[in-house]
């Protein structure tokens, strides 16, 4: 369960075009930043990875009194509660992101483009882990310890069922969370999108 007192109410960002919203009845708290690809479990996130965005959002805004109350979360307490706000804001600022690309407003734009970002992020995948465990202290989802720097490693070279499952969790969070236009900086060894991912 999640109870927070006396929250700031620009604590969860809002669309600055409201039709967005519709995006957010669309999507499922199962594609948020919140799990580490290499030290997966299904069970911290199990409450809230068929709530939707939209649902999600509403529970996490705060009431007139400033309180956050969220009941459904098993294994999500106050103290993930800020991690849960960070990976909702995230995926907001992904939605804005994708909508600057496209008029269309009555679509999944979350999901805009995936498997023209998804070939990519496969073309560039030994690129996109070495940038981001050479040049990362700690990254949005979570530590980054050098056994964990070993697995990512790993996956770029080894086809083992953890390799494999290291690898598809991580094509989908940078393809998720990346534009095309962004992805297509990577094929020209321009990096810089990859920085949202690394913990400041």
């Amino acid at each position: 369960m999640i109870y927070l007192r006396n929250v700031s109410s620009d604590l969860l960002k809002k669309y600055n075009d409201d039709r967005l919203n519709y995006v957010d009845g669309l999507n499922k708290g199962k594609i948020l930043l919140l799990q580490n690809p290499t030290n997966w479990s299904e069970a911290r996130v199990a409450s809230i990875r068929n709530m939707s965005l939209s649902f999600l959002k509403q529970k996490l805004t705060p009431d007139q009194d400033g309180d956050i109350i969220l009941g459904y979360c098993r294994n999500i307490g106050n103290g993930q509660a800020y991690k849960l706000i960070d990976a909702v804001n995230r995926y907001t600022e992904q939605v804005e992101r994708q909508a600057m690309l496209t008029k269309r407003r009555n679509a999944n734009l979350f999901e805009y483009k995936k498997n023209d970002k998804v070939r990519i992020v496969k073309n560039n995948y030994a690129e996109i882990i070495s940038y981001l465990i050479y040049t990362a202290d700690e990254l949005v989802w979570g530590e980054l310890t050098d056994k964990q720097k070993q697995l990512y490693l790993s996956s770029i070279i080894n086809n083992n069922q953890l390799d494999n499952l290291i690898k598809s969790r991580m094509i989908e969070y940078v393809s998720n969370y990346t534009t095309l236009e962004e992805l297509e900086e990577i094929n020209r060894k321009k990096y810089k999108s990859l920085n949202r991912f690394i913990k400041r």
